[in-house]
């Protein structure tokens, strides 16, 4: 009943519109009369619309359009701002900039202004190859709901609500911002939160499709955005080496990721960040692509692709699970498989913000498997290792303690795992048909490591009492 509602109330919208601008060729219309202006209280942030000073004299147009009589072009999103042009009769032409669910940003004689868009008639596009029709808009993705689904008002999970969409429903997704996908409802912008979507699809930015293959699999890790310089150098990265792996591979192609993504220098692109090495973190060119590298073996294991080599890390990996990394490096480890079916296989890599983690992900795009079947590893841990008896160093140059009666903790250990990993086969309907142990990983215990100073501490000589 409500999406019934809202579609005639905006066929009423649609109507009202064009009877106005027929109107408004030969009489003074007053843009008071208009409710669009209504302020709508959120609690979150609302998508940035492009604003005056994001344009100038030489800006590229979309479109050109006439503009009803007694139109006036504002410095501000409000019909109560400072008037920059008004025109007289509507046989005035502009160009237009940019458009947002109420305005546009018009270039009139060379000023540029704020006008509504009800304001604007006979708009054709400058170039229409590349620029889709006025009223139309290209959207960037399809999904469905995984829930019931709150369109909100504004980025916050505890703002109000437009609408609520019931689990299994298709939306189509102008883009993504911050986290949230954007969305048009009515003449205003709705946000989802991507928690609430799956089956997320890229739409061609054209009329022609992205791939004539389907997606075959896809693997997606997080890594929570701390503020700091090794933080920021890993997310690049990360970046950086998905970038490089994005491509077509041939029937028959070997895929090595230390070909090519590596070497893990300076000179191929990678900033110093946090690393693993022999089970201790370190600082090292190109550290954070060994996330690449887990996210990617995890998809084209769920495309059935022939894995050729892989190597877990000595400790767990915060980003997949136990049992589902893969390490690389420029002389010890890498990660190698094959294309196996018989066709091209195409890589899609994104990396993306959503919300406080950044998102890598993986789509692989080919012939899909002849029987229909899909693929996955299930982890399970047979046997937790426990952490032990600490380790004491001494601390000779006083950088944490001084005495040797004093300690300080550098490392709380950590316990180890051992790991058994099936490879699980699904059939069309997604039912599990058959479990294949593939491997067992051991990921080794730590002691704690406390540091212990080495000075004597000096006994202090009681006082001797007098006797007079």
């Amino acid at each position: 009943m409500k999406r019934l509602m809202a579609l005639l109330l905006m066929l009423c919208i649609a109507l009202t519109g064009m009877a106005l601008a027929e109107d408004e060729l030969y009489e003074e219309v007053d843009d008071s009369e208009f409710n669009e202006d209504a302020v709508v209280p959120v609690v979150g942030a609302v998508y940035p619309d492009k604003v005056l000073s994001d344009f100038d004299s030489d800006s590229p147009a979309l479109y050109t359009a006439r503009m009803t009589a007694y139109t006036s072009g504002y410095v501000e999103r409000d019909i109560e701002s400072e008037r920059v042009f008004r025109v007289g009769d509507a046989s005035a032409r502009g160009e237009v900039l940019y458009i947002d669910p109420t305005w546009v940003i018009m270039r009139y004689q060379g000023k540029l202004a704020y006008v509504k868009r009800h304001r604007i008639f006979s708009v054709t596009p400058v170039d229409s190859s590349t620029t889709p029709p006025y009223g139309t808009q290209k959207h960037a993705y399809v999904a469905k709901t995984a829930t019931n689904c709150y369109v909100r008002k504004s980025m916050s999970d505890q703002d109000e609500s437009w609408v609520v969409l019931n689990p299994g429903t298709t939306i189509s997704i102008w883009c993504m911002y911050d986290g949230w996908a954007v969305v048009n409802y009515m003449r205003s912008y709705g946000y989802i939160n991507l928690d609430q979507l799956t089956d997320l699809t890229p739409v061609s930015p054209t009329d022609n499709p992205l791939r004539e293959d389907p997606p075959i699999a896809a693997y997606a890790s997080y890594y929570k955005m701390v503020d700091t310089e090794k933080n920021h150098n890993r997310i690049f990265n990360i970046a950086r080496g998905s970038e490089l792996i994005s491509g077509i591979y041939q029937p028959g192609d070997i895929f090595d990721g230390n070909k090519i993504m590596g070497p893990y220098n300076k000179g191929k692109g990678y900033l110093p960040a946090g690393a693993l090495s022999d089970g201790t973190t370190t600082t090292s060119y190109g550290g954070g692509t060994c996330q690449v590298s887990s996210t990617l073996y995890n998809a084209v294991v769920n495309a059935g692709l022939t894995v050729n080599k892989r190597t877990p890390h000595a400790i767990p990996s915060s980003y997949v699970d136990k049992g589902k990394d893969a390490t690389v490096s420029d002389d010890r480890y890498d990660f190698v498989f094959t294309n196996n079916t018989g066709a091209n296989i195409y890589i899609e890599t994104q990396f993306v913000k959503v919300k406080g983690y950044w998102t890598s992900r993986f789509i692989i795009y080919g012939r899909p498997d002849p029987n229909g079947y899909t693929y996955k590893l299930d982890s399970q841990v047979v046997e937790t290792i426990p952490l032990p008896e600490p380790t004491y160093k001494k601390d000779k140059n006083g950088e944490y303690v001084i005495y040797d009666d004093e300690t300080y903790q550098v490392s709380k250990g950590r316990e180890g795992y051992v790991v058994d990993v099936y490879l699980v086969t699904m059939d069309s309907n997604g039912l599990e048909i058959s479990r294949e142990k593939k491997y067992t990983d051991t990921y080794k215990a730590a002691a704690p490591i406390y540091y212990v100073g080495v000075t004597p501490r000096e006994t202090p000589i009681p006082d001797t009492p007098s006797i007079d």
